[in-house]
């Protein structure tokens, strides 16, 4: 009975010993991995100012976890933290200049700003990859921004494009814009 009693307490000390260990030995990324998954399911749920809770310990957790950043600044975006979404998808951008989704997210939170100039340049970035997945969308978000700094040339070209692309709706919806402005 001593015996069983002594085996317990070792198997008890031992545990907590190696689980101390185990977790003194996970890596960050391990961390950034779990915060950024917490996250996508906070966000899943609408639960915006969580998931960016989520997404801040993630990247905190792990600096070089991109879509950590990219998630962050969406959410940000969607609690309208703005200044704080800038400064996420930034950061993704620099992890990954390639990731035309950040810069057209990062293009609305500087409109929304009232960045404009900052705004127009971040979806000719977004636009400048031959024909990503969800190009139309990006090069309305183009032409309605340089319909709103005054640059119906440049909103001419966006449109001409949408056209190109087939995009209809979108391409009446600009060309509503343009003529909105003109009319002023």
């Amino acid at each position: 009975m001593m015996c069983n009693r002594k085996f317990l307490v070792f198997i008890i000390l031992f545990s907590l010993v190696f689980f101390r260990w185990v977790e003194g030995a996970m890596p960050n990324e391990y961390y950034g991995g779990v915060f950024y998954g917490l996250g996508m399911k906070q966000g899943e749920n609408g639960n915006w100012d969580k998931a960016a809770g989520y997404f801040r310990k993630a990247v905190d957790s792990d600096p070089g976890l991109q879509k950590a950043y990219f998630q962050l600044g969406a959410a940000n975006l969607k609690i309208q933290d703005f200044s704080a979404a800038v400064s996420a998808l930034l950061q993704a951008i620099a992890i990954d200049p390639y990731d035309y989704k950040a810069y057209n997210l990062l293009g609305l939170a500087y409109r929304e700003m009232g960045e404009l100039v900052e705004a127009s340049a971040s979806f000719d970035r977004a636009i400048w990859w031959p024909h990503p997945p969800g190009v139309e969308e990006y090069v309305f978000n183009s032409g309605a921004t340089r319909v709103m700094l005054g640059n119906m040339e440049g909103a001419e070209v966006r449109l001409q494009h949408l056209i190109d692309l087939k995009e209809d709706k979108l391409a009446r919806q600009l060309k509503e814009l343009i003529d909105g402005q003109a009319r002023q």
